[in-house]
């Protein structure tokens, strides 16, 4: 049994037009009867979900964790393993987009998640779906609320590491360099030890995504990176320094009109300012 919604959605051209006809298509199939195309069904119709817009914004996304986890009641590692480890790698990120909203309940779902998908998507067998989890999984590690939190960083930082094995910059140079981002978030986030060691290696890891995610071809990112970079800076007492790249940033972010991301720069900008 195998997934189909990309070439089905390409027939159908219209999200709202996929969600209807897997619906249409549970009709077909008793869960006793059919579990394999039943559950295929739901995985499909909770990745329709996905593609829909939603307002409030988690409306869809919980809608589809609810198909993806009812397929899994199917799909098992042992008897349906590619099944499973597609599922379950989706489910993670569905979880990983609810954690906007809720991060202390769905960090820890995204990771047990992706952790289940790596047991059959192995490098061996999947090299760029293993190393995509292993950055979904730094996010997570980087972000998760913990008591703990050198111990998730060092995670976050070897899941990168092991990802950039297989996302080289030759061969997929803006997977790489968005492993170069997270990379530098974790050594960001980590406690520094006096010697600004951490924050060095941020400031090389984002420096490195910044040789792919340009202002020319990647302008959102460009922006993000540096905010990130501001960020650092500031850490290091480097306020000038910082102010440039708030400023870089922010001046993009309002040519992108990215409204969610102005407010935060502009704050940022004028506390470096004040500290010059």
């Amino acid at each position: 049994m195998t997934f189909d919604k990309e070439d089905k959605d390409k027939e159908m051209n219209e999200p709202q037009a996929a969600v209807t006809h897997y619906q249409e298509e549970l009709l077909r199939y008793d869960q006793e009867e059919f579990p394999e195309q039943w559950a295929t069904v739901q995985f499909n119709l909770g990745a329709a979900y996905l593609d829909l817009p939603s307002v409030p914004p988690e409306e869809n996304c919980l809608k589809a964790i609810s198909c993806m986890e009812k397929s899994l009641t199917v799909f098992n590692a042992e008897e349906s393993a590619e099944e499973y480890g597609v599922a379950t790698e989706a489910l993670g990120g569905a979880y990983l987009e609810m954690s906007h909203e809720e991060p202390v309940t769905y960090l820890p779902m995204a990771q047990e998640a992706f952790e289940k998908a790596l047991t059959v998507r192995t490098q061996e067998k999947y090299p760029f779906e293993w190393a995509e989890i292993l950055n979904h999984l730094a996010i997570i590690h980087t972000n998760i609320v913990t008591p703990e939190p050198e111990l998730h960083l060092k995670k976050a930082i070897e899941c990168c590491e092991l990802a950039l094995e297989v996302r080289t910059k030759e061969e997929v140079p803006d997977a790489w360099a968005q492993t170069q981002k997270n990379l530098g978030s974790a050594w960001a986030a980590l406690a520094d030890d006096g010697t600004h060691t951490n924050l060095h290696n941020a400031i090389a890891s984002y420096e490195e995504a910044l040789s792919v995610h340009t202002e020319e071809e990647f302008p959102f990112d460009w922006a993000l990176l540096q905010g990130n970079l501001g960020d650092v800076y500031v850490k290091l007492g480097e306020y000038k320094t910082a102010l440039t790249h708030y400023q870089n940033g922010l001046d993009e972010m309002n040519r992108e009109e990215a409204e969610d991301y102005i407010p935060d720069l502009e704050r940022k900008l004028e506390s470096a300012r004040s500290k010059v």
